[in-house]
């Protein structure tokens, strides 16, 4: 009986058309009827290859005049926009600047009042050298010149600069300066026995496929070798974080000792789609839905991570309440790097929430995400998950 009098109250209630909308989630209500219901349809990189430091320009098309009410950009270095009523006119663009070398990946996404997602790969190098491994000009090839256009900061080294060199039958490495290494840096190698004629030094990948390409020569003596690790194939992608070792081969074919090193890839940000995380979605309301399909634009957006739908047979004398969970473990180096938590309540009381609780960790592999709500008629939740790991290397 009691279900019955739910559904006839509900039924009564629905005639009223009242509707309480919290927080963010009134303008997403108010912007779907009051902008076209354009969509996003691609979104390019110009240049698609730049310097650090170098300002690049984001275009974004979407189908004719649209007007989106937010406009998300995202631009893989952990940098993002939100543009609020954009006209989205043809050659609509925004600028920015990569201040690190890497491969990012640029998100723009239409919410509340448009519809799509699109990105584009941008590639940003340390310095302007060239791409392929050789000894780069004379006259720009000291150390100190070169790290007045890449980064030397932060470097690491193992021992103290000065170092008794002595005469060595084999090539021997002592010490590592300005040790970044990751795509695009810049290391110094100081030792003995080099020879005064430029060989080869590599880096020798400990984990498959097992890479162990040559580094850009940018200053060879006898007890200095300065060296470039390659920004390009096969580092830029993937490749994980992982242990690797440092190889000096003279222009004779002599052999150095290794010395080993913590290799650092490329990381780009992206936003986990709906379907990948797993619910358990609570049934203490009439009618309940966790699953990621249920979006349709009204009081959800489409392209969510999560959503959450619970639906009361309302009753004036009681509210359903529970709480959800969504859970999803990362590999291969990826992290959480970030979240967003929006809601839409519907009733005439105004109790009506949802409330994230716990299970997020920013920099953790694994997600436990709990989501408290309480309904006296609808509520609707979503919210996107984004994730940071090394370019080209699956999260799952």
């Amino acid at each position: 009986m009691k279900e019955t009098r739910k559904k006839v109250e509900r039924g009564r209630l629905r005639t009223l058309g009242l509707k309480l909308v919290c927080g963010v989630a009134l303008w997403a209500l108010m912007s779907a009827s009051a902008y076209a219901q354009g969509s996003i349809t691609g979104v390019t990189v110009d240049p698609a290859q730049a310097v650090k430091g170098q300002e690049v320009a984001v275009q974004i098309a979407a189908t004719d005049n649209t007007v989106c009410a937010d406009l998300q950009i995202m631009f893989g270095d952990g940098a993002s926009t939100v543009l609020e009523n954009q006209s989205l006119v043809p050659g609509f663009q925004i600028k920015h600047q990569y201040t690190k070398a890497g491969t990012y990946t640029v998100m723009v996404r239409g919410i509340n009042g448009c519809s799509g997602t699109a990105t584009a790969v941008v590639k940003v190098k340390s310095s302007t050298f060239g791409a392929n491994p050789s000894v780069v000009d004379k006259q720009k090839s000291s150390l100190d010149e070169l790290c007045q256009k890449v980064d030397c900061v932060g470097a690491t080294s193992k021992t103290k600069p000065n170092i008794d060199l002595h005469i060595c039958v084999q090539p021997e490495i002592k010490a590592l300066f300005l040790g970044k290494i990751q795509p695009g840096g810049v290391i110094a190698v100081k030792g003995c026995g080099f020879g005064s004629v430029p060989g080869e030094i590599s880096l020798e990948l400990s984990q498959p496929p097992f890479h162990s390409p040559s580094l850009e020569i940018i200053e060879w003596k006898d007890g200095l070798i300065g060296a470039r690790i390659p920004d390009h194939s096969p580092l830029d992608s993937g490749v994980i974080d992982q242990p690797a070792r440092l190889k000096v081969k003279t222009k004779s074919n002599k052999q150095s000792n290794s010395w080993e090193v913590n290799f650092v890839a490329n990381k780009t940000i992206i936003a986990i789609p709906p379907g990948v995380v797993k619910s358990n979605c609570s049934d203490e309301a009439f009618a309940n839905n966790c699953d990621y399909d249920i979006a349709t634009g009204k009081h959800s957006p489409k392209g969510a991570t999560y959503h959450g739908l619970h639906d009361n047979a309302y009753d004036f004398d009681d509210s359903d309440e529970g709480w959800d969970e969504f859970t999803r473990t990362l590999k291969n180096g990826w992290q959480f790097e970030a979240m967003t938590f929006d809601y839409v309540a519907l009733d005439d009381e105004k109790e009506s929430y949802a409330k994230y609780l716990s299970g997020f960790t920013y920099g953790s592999s694994s997600l436990k995400l709990k989501i408290k709500w309480r309904s006296d008629d609808t509520i609707s939740y979503w919210g996107y998950l984004y994730i940071i790991g090394p370019v080209g290397v699956p999260y799952k």
